[in-house]
């Protein structure tokens, strides 16, 4: 048991790190995150004047945001070529689907024909060369 007070930055990483071990960076930061947030709130709702232990810099460079992979966009031409080349109907459906719709490959598999209703009928008779 110990004072609200007497927590140190140092006590903080080594909890942060035995919890977070073997974990995605962007995880780890969002832990971090939250218990930033845990003890803004603490302070702020009990009135204390002490500052917040998470604001140490050995917290704030141990657990920055992971930098954003860039993604890597295909252009129409190539796509296209993708899509026609797909002997198999049924994965040309999908992929026009993903690619024209901007459906991901979850969303496309869980669709029904039920939930296209009229709609159905509004595609198009072919799909990049299939007949319909």
């Amino acid at each position: 048991e110990c004072k609200f007070e007497s927590i140190k930055p140092e006590s903080l990483y080594h909890f942060l790190e035995f919890l977070t071990e073997g974990l995605a960076k962007a995880t780890r930061r969002l832990r971090y995150a939250q218990l930033k947030a845990f003890y803004n709130f603490i302070i702020e709702t009990c009135g204390l004047e002490i500052k917040n232990p998470c604001s140490a810099p050995i917290l704030s460079k141990s657990f920055r945001m992971p930098k954003r992979k860039v993604r890597k966009i295909l252009d129409k031409e190539t796509v296209d070529e993708m899509i026609y080349n797909t002997k198999n109907i049924r994965d040309r459906l999908i992929m026009e689907l993903q690619a024209r719709c901007g459906l991901r490959i979850g969303e496309v598999l869980k669709l029904m024909e039920a939930e296209m209703g009229c709609r159905w009928k509004s595609f198009p008779r072919s799909f990049s060369g299939i007949k319909i």
